[in-house]
């Protein structure tokens, strides 16, 4: 996998600037921004069948909405054990603070203290799981476009056992690269949000802008990945 060239590689299509900044713009709207997700599935597609260019054209945006609107709720679906860990220690935390017995109430007080230390470390866990795991269902979903094969689990697992050092390479890369942006826009954030209005506007656009760029080099790293390990894909429809 040439991961470096994961950075740049959209602005060698020489319609790259339409591509993109329809991209980044309707990134920006809710609820179309559904789209940047399915349209990150269409490059995904076209890197693994080194169609070129790899940025697929915005023609076939309905297609897009929908397989983005697909793969959120998928990954809504796999979140709902992250939101349950969340939300547990909260039934404890209402017993403490009604609590009308002072003893029972410090008690409880203590008992509370374990237990979000305990929920905390399980939410992070399953935090660390869920960024490992999800890669490979979205190439599953890529793959078939069909729901259900976000859910077959034995095929994701043994797709990840059967690829695990290139798998876990493209993982790594993605989610130090997450952290490096993530860092990188909390910096500017902090330079220019001082600035009323403008410095927030400012952070906005230019986080949304990023997050699509974002899209576009982690369809390029795991399209190469899926080409790699030989994934069937067919390629998007709209190229140009």
């Amino acid at each position: 996998m040439d991961i470096g060239k994961s950075l740049t590689y959209m602005f060698e299509d020489e319609k790259w600037a339409n591509k993109v900044v329809v991209g980044a713009a309707i990134n920006m709207i809710p609820i179309l921004n559904f789209a940047s997700a399915g349209y990150m599935l269409a490059t995904i597609r076209n890197v693994a069948n080194d169609v070129v260019p790899s940025l697929p054209t915005w023609d076939d945006f309905g297609d897009y909405f929908v397989k983005g609107l697909i793969l959120t709720v998928i990954g809504l679906v796999y979140s709902l054990p992250l939101l349950i860990l969340s939300c547990c220690p909260l039934v404890l935390m209402f017993l403490t603070a009604f609590s009308e017995n002072e003893e029972m109430a410090a008690a409880l007080g203590v008992i509370y203290l374990l237990v979000i230390g305990l929920f905390g470390l399980l939410v992070l866990l399953y935090a660390l799981a869920y960024t490992f795991v999800m890669p490979a269902v979205m190439l599953q979903y890529a793959s078939a476009g069909d729901f259900s094969a976000a859910f077959q689990f034995g095929q994701i697992f043994a797709f990840i056992r059967d690829n695990i050092n290139s798998y876990v390479k493209a993982w790594l890369y993605v989610l130090v690269l997450g952290v490096v942006i993530g860092i990188g826009e909390l910096m500017v954030g902090l330079i220019v949000g001082w600035i009323p209005i403008c410095g927030w506007i400012f952070s906005w656009v230019l986080g949304l802008g990023v997050a699509f760029w974002t899209y576009l080099v982690v369809a390029y790293v795991y399209g190469q990945f899926a080409c790699e390990v030989q994934l069937p894909m067919r390629p998007a429809s709209a190229i140009a």
